[in-house]
């Protein structure tokens, strides 16, 4: 499957990748960016923003926004960069809730797991600070 650049402006943005490897780059108002499948690249702007990688091991990276980040069990294993604790939030979807979940700590990272599956490495993060339901949300 081909690979897309997908580039929105200030405007609120929609932006789906397709199945190929896709790389999305919010550059402004808030947007809605889902990768769909493949291993993606997401690039958040300085506003609120909604990240859904789809399936595959996809990147994202925040930059400042009260983010959301979609999470889904056996979609995959995804890459965080720029997570803020009271700030960012994970997004549950397909009935993924909080008590499935457990934070364990590695070095330079947090990994968020259900059982021995890693949905995310939350980079530069503390497994403590984490840990806390109200950085979940259901989606």
């Amino acid at each position: 499957a081909a690979s897309e650049n997908l580039f929105g402006d200030r405007h609120n943005d929609v932006m789906n990748g397709g199945a190929g490897n896709d790389k999305l780059y919010g550059n402004g108002g808030n947007d809605i960016m889902r990768g769909g499948l493949g291993d993606d690249e997401i690039y958040g702007a300085d506003t609120n923003e909604w990240f859904d990688g789809g399936a595959g091991n996809d990147t994202f990276y925040l930059n400042g926004g009260a983010d959301i980040v979609v999470l889904r069990d056996q979609a995959g294993s995804d890459s965080v960069h720029g997570f803020e604790t009271g700030k960012t939030k994970f997004g549950l979807a397909n009935g993924l809730t909080f008590g499935d979940l457990s934070i364990r700590q590695g070095d330079g990272f947090a990994s968020i797991q259900v059982g021995d599956r890693q949905l995310a490495r939350v980079h530069w993060a503390d497994a403590i600070g984490l840990n806390q339901a109200s950085n979940f949300i259901t989606v």
